[in-house]
């Protein structure tokens, strides 16, 4: 096909997601299609949405860096998003294979050679948090590892394909980053 949309195994789709994302996508011309999504608990039926503010809209690969790095409608992974399969492969071989985080280099790379992304801020997907098989909520002595390897790949990512703001924007964005470490040093060693 033309299209390309990952889902986790434990996850699951709305009804109409892959109608309304394809919609999106050949409307637009977008080559990336990223929509809202719901957060479930374990053992919870009621999904907490993810709702970004704003309407549909429309991003050039500066937006794009810009929303990314400041977690403005854009996180870093892959699922629930609509990608066409031209920009996969432009993006081919994926640079930072085998490591947790690598979502997060992954989507930028694509956000950025997409040249065009759309919002949709309709939830399409269903993500199940604390799921017994999910890698990135288990106790894991690489995950502080590879989380550095994700955030010094981002960097270097931006030296190379981004602008001398976007690298200010990193900077500034550090400080999220620097949490998220800590947070990832606790796990790392929890067992």
């Amino acid at each position: 096909g033309d299209y390309v949309l990952f889902l986790d195994s434990d996850d699951y789709l709305e009804p109409d997601a892959l109608s309304s994302l394809l919609f999106e996508a050949k409307r637009t011309g977008s080559r990336m299609v990223i929509a809202s999504y719901l957060s479930h608990r374990e053992g919870k039926k009621k999904g907490r949405p993810w709702l970004f503010r704003g309407k549909k809209e429309r991003m050039g690969e500066e937006r794009f860096l810009t929303r990314f790095l400041h977690g403005i409608k854009i996180r870093g992974f892959v699922w629930g998003r609509l990608y066409a399969r031209s920009l996969l492969e432009e993006v081919y071989p994926f640079p930072y294979p085998n490591r947790l985080f690598e979502d997060a280099c992954f989507t930028l790379a694509l956000g950025f050679f997409a040249k065009d992304v759309s919002y949709l801020p309709k939830p399409i997907y269903h993500y199940m948090v604390g799921s017994h098989d999910s890698l990135t909520g288990k106790a894991n002595p690489r995950r502080l590892e590879d989380h550095l390897y994700a955030f010094m790949a981002i960097k270097e990512f931006l030296k190379s394909h981004g602008t001398k703001k976007s690298l200010r924007q990193f900077q500034r964005s550090a400080f999220w980053m620097k949490w998220n470490l800590l947070f990832d040093a606790r796990i790392s060693v929890r067992g």
